[in-house]
Formats: structure tokens, sequence, C-alpha cells
């Protein structure tokens, strides 16, 4: 699932970033398919482009229901399938009308309270006003959600990438973001394969098997690109020590070892010095990366590193805090993964600090390479992470 979960608010918002229709259109069935079980009314909202009638061919095969009961759930009025036009443009106005729209909203939860249901899910798509010229009206007003909510609602809404690159500006990118709960992005791996330049990616991994299935997966592609790949751990890694599950998973492990495409850095000296507050040895880690990507047609390094991980999980939150922020200078040019455990961290006292640690990242991804929402420093999260493409 690529969506996250809402929160426990009564309003959740969230961002969906797709890269076509058929993939918002998958994104939405699977975010609306718990309110079948959850006592929740469905709005689908969806472009006018689509043909309303494949909507519900894959309504039907997304949800295993049959047209009958699909019928009887919008008889009911606990199912809403309408156009962006319909919804936002009643008697096709060329404009938007903020009445209108809000009228729209208040008879939704009217539905709600007569149906006695418990929220409102709704999967929005915004095309439309883009086509229609007023991106900034609806920046200023939000018409997706009314402004004074008084029911649960949890609502995603969902953007094409290419309309947010041609439309707006990075600020208004990050505006629009900072406005909402959660942010969500589609494709599973992508940030993974061709990560941004200088992107910090904090990781939150279950069990160390995905973990390192993940890490693995980072740099083989990296690999594959010619680009120089180092895996750095406090555990010392070496040749023979190092994990058999994620050097079986390292394409011709030896190779790249033999021929320097492949790094295994010791961190056990870095980790000493971090909790005596002396970075230098990740400084002299950073000269040398420096110098030999020089010599590299590819100068993007791509580093996993676990050292602030365990500063964590030993409960040294100073000093993660303090190598994160090193990291967060982004000292040479590439990306940085770094593996934390999750299970830590709703426990205390690391639910005291993590958003301290967190917030020096770009992006927070789990260990199947999806973003969590939940946990992106917004005021900080970079651009190229929430379109989720590459550096042109």
């Amino acid at each position: 699932m690529t969506l996250i979960s809402p929160t426990n608010e009564r309003t959740s918002r969230l961002i969906g970033i797709y890269s076509n229709l058929d993939e918002e259109l998958y994104d939405a069935f699977r975010f609306l398919k718990p309110a079948l079980e959850n006592n929740e009314i469905i709005l689908l909202l969806v472009d006018d482009s689509l043909d309303i009638s494949t909507v519900y061919n894959r309504m039907k095969e997304e949800w295993n229901i049959s047209t009958d009961e699909i019928d009887a759930l919008e008889n009911r009025g606990d199912l809403i399938v309408v156009t962006s036009s319909q919804w936002f443009q009643p008697g096709k106005r060329r404009t938007l009308d903020r009445e209108l729209i809000e009228h729209s909203w208040n008879e939704l939860v009217t539905k709600l309270s007569r149906n006695r249901k418990r929220a409102v899910r709704a999967f929005v798509s915004t095309c439309l006003f883009f086509r229609l010229g007023t991106k900034r009206e609806f920046l200023e007003f939000e018409y997706l959600i009314p402004s004074k909510i008084n029911y649960p609602l949890m609502v995603v809404c969902a953007y094409q990438s290419s309309d947010l690159l041609t439309y707006l500006t990075k600020e208004e990118i990050r505006t629009l973001c900072s406005c909402h709960s959660l942010l969500s992005i589609s494709d599973r791996y992508n940030i993974i394969d061709d990560p941004p330049n200088n992107e910090h990616m904090l990781l939150l991994y279950n069990n160390e098997d995905e973990r390192d299935k993940l890490a693995a997966r980072y740099i083989n592609e990296g690999l594959n690109r010619g680009q120089l790949c180092v895996y750095a751990s406090v555990m010392n890694p070496n040749i023979r020590s190092l994990n058999d599950t994620l050097k079986a998973r390292i394409k011709d492990f030896d190779n790249h070892i033999r021929e320097g495409n492949l790094l295994l850095v010791k961190l056990s000296t870095h980790y000493v010095g971090a909790l005596a507050g002396d970075l230098e040895p990740f400084n002299t880690l950073e000269r040398e990366l420096t110098d030999r990507a020089k010599i590299r047609e590819d100068k993007h390094v791509r580093i996993v590193a676990d050292c602030a991980g365990f500063l964590y999980e030993n409960k040294h939150f100073d000093e993660c805090v303090e190598l994160e922020q090193w990291w967060h200078q982004k000292p040479f040019e590439g990306s940085y993964l770094c593996p934390f455990r999750n299970s830590l961290c709703d426990k205390f006292p690391y639910n005291y600090h993590k958003y301290r640690v967190f917030g020096n990242h770009d992006i927070i991804i789990d260990e199947h390479g999806s973003l969590i929402g939940c946990y992106i420093p917004r005021a900080s999260t970079s651009i190229n992470s929430i379109l989720h493409l590459p550096v042109a």
C-alpha cells in the first residue's frame, strides 16, 4: 500500500502525486476500498477525460463487487462517483463558485448524518483546476475542502506531477504540501532507483532482511549506472563478515569490490568519535569519497550508513542529531540512506526525540521504498522529493 493510512485526527488531508491518470485511479480504488467495511461514505471525483464506464469496470475488478452491488451503494448514497466538473462546476460554469461547492459538501454531510456513517472518504482529481486556469484561486481558497469541517473526513487530493511542474513555482508546491497532513507518492522504489542528487533519506525498517533487500537494490542500481557505492556500518563490514543476505543480493559483489566500485567502510571509530562530539572521522570519509568520485564519469556517490541509527538505538539522541545535521549539509555530491529501526519510534524515550532526528532528512521511506508521509519534515522537504522525479 503506497497511500498512508489516515491519522487519528478528525480530518486527514493527503496529497497524491502521479505520473498518469491510470496510476491515479489505481491508488484511488485502494484508498477508498476500506470504506466498504468501515461504514464510510465514498466520494470519488475523477478527471473528465476518463470514460466513466471504464471507472466502474475498474471498480468491479479492484473491489471484487458486482454491478448490482455498486447500484445498491449509489442508491443508498454510500457511493458517489462524479467527474471533477460535475462537483466543482455545477451548471457548467467556467469559474469556481465557492458557495455552490460548499453546498455540495453540506449535502454530503447531510447524507453522512442521515445514513449514520462514521466518516467521508474522498479521492479528488485536481487536473480541472489547471485546465481552467484557476490554480491561484485554488491555492488561495482551498476549494477541495470546506473551510470549517465539523465531520470526520479523509481526503486525497490527487495531482499530476506534470501539472505541478508546468503551472506551479517551487514555493507554491512547498506551500501546497505544507497545508496537508500527509504526503503520498505512488511509485515504489523510484526514489531508491533514481534518487535526486543530494537527497538525504531516512529508512524506517521493521526487519533486517527487508532492510538489506532495499539497501541492495539501492546499491545495485548505482553500480549499474557506474556510480561509486558505499556500505558503511558500525558492525565493521568486510568481505568475509558482511551479512550474507546483503552480500548475496549485490550483483557481481567480488568484482565490484576489487574494481573499487563498491566500498565497505568500518564506522566503529566514527561511532566513538561521534559520542565524544568529534566528527572529524566523517570529514576524512567525505574527503576520501570526494577524491574517488572525481575520477568517475558519474560523480554521484550512493552511501548506506548506519552510525546515526545505532546512536539513536543506544539513546545517544543529541549525538545522533548532531551527526544527522552533518549529513544534512550534503558533504559530497550523491545520495544518503540512513537505516533506523521502526519498532523503536513509538516507544519512550525514542518517540520524544524522533522528530528532532527525522527533521534532518529530505524524505522518510519504509522498507518497501514507499514514502511515509506522517514523518515528512515539510518545512525542509526537497522539491525533488515532493515530485518524486529525478533532477533534469
